[in-house]
């Protein structure tokens, strides 16, 4: 057996004694055959859907520490006893429906946001709605908003979300095998908490406008916990690996803006926080994106 299949072999074992210690009703056979038996998306199995979703959550959050997973990993994770979940499939299908796991290409994909914040892209969702409101939504798929979001600051808050369903996609849609899944929840949390860390910074600048290779420079440096952590009254857990989706959502949901401006022919991106969804940059923050370039250029020729 080569050295990484070993290794594999022995973090699937560790993340399944760790699954077992927390859920420990799987230790029983009858629970098991149960848990981890057929999904066929009927309302008598709701149950079994929460379930999962607490295992897979418990999985990512306290077991290895991040907010992302292949379908291949998770299927891999997931076992016990031996056992692969049958209906593991058709779980993260309605997870994926009911917006709690999200893929990479979802977040990337125009639909998805054109769709689902009718409140940003009204035009668009006028034309869709005709469209999907004939599709059956499953009874059990609520509107609820979460005591935590609740608690959000109202100027970091996410928002634009009718329900906790889809409208970009099927509630039966085939998830592709070799996607990345993230949890939906664990991902805004991230994304409002860049654009904390970002207020905090410009706040502290006394600026309005930032650039985007200085803003991810001060993040990894100061907002990161590290073994030596710096200052800064956010620290960004799960680090800066997902930054750049992260800006694209907060850029979709527009929560911030990029816009570019020249200099010596060369092209640099900034970054402002909008005031509202038809807030855009305007003359006065292009030159001060112009000014902040001098300054750093008069800065490196003395």
């Amino acid at each position: 057996m080569k050295e990484s299949e070993s290794n594999e072999d022995n973090k699937s074992n560790e993340v399944e004694e760790k699954l077992l210690h927390q859920f420990y009703f799987l230790k029983e056979e009858q629970n098991t055959i149960k848990i981890f038996g057929e999904y066929n998306f009927d309302e008598s199995e709701e149950i079994i859907l929460e379930i999962w979703q607490k295992i897979i959550k418990y999985l990512l959050e306290d077991i290895l520490c991040r907010m992302e997973i292949s379908i291949t990993d998770l299927k891999r994770y997931t076992k016990i006893k031996n056992k692969e979940p049958l209906g593991l499939k058709n779980i993260l299908i309605r997870l994926r429906y009911n917006k709690k796991y999200i893929t990479l290409n979802d977040l990337n994909n125009e639909k998805f946001y054109e769709m689902n914040f009718p409140d940003l892209y009204p035009k668009e969702q006028s034309q869709s709605s005709s469209l999907f409101s004939f599709l059956p939504f499953a009874n059990w798929c609520r509107g609820e908003e979460t005591n935590q979001n609740k608690n959000k600051n109202d100027n970091n808050k996410i928002e634009g979300e009718e329900n906790s369903c889809r409208k970009d996609i099927s509630e039966k849609e085939e998830i592709p095998e070799n996607s990345i899944l993230y949890n939906y929840d664990i991902f805004i949390d991230y994304c409002e908490a860049i654009l904390m860390i970002l207020n905090e910074i410009l706040e502290n600048k006394k600026q309005k406008i930032i650039k985007k290779t200085e803003f991810k420079d001060i993040l990894s440096k100061d907002y990161i916990d590290k073994n030596n952590p710096k200052n800064g009254n956010f620290k960004l857990r799960y680090g800066d690996k997902n930054i750049d989706i992260a800006f694209h959502y907060l850029e979709k949901t527009k929560k911030i803006r990029f816009f570019d401006v020249k200099k010596n022919n060369l092209s640099h991106s900034f970054i402002k926080v909008l005031t509202n969804k038809d807030d855009i940059e305007n003359e006065e923050d292009k030159k001060k994106a112009e000014s902040l370039l001098e300054e750093k250029e008069d800065f490196i020729s003395i």
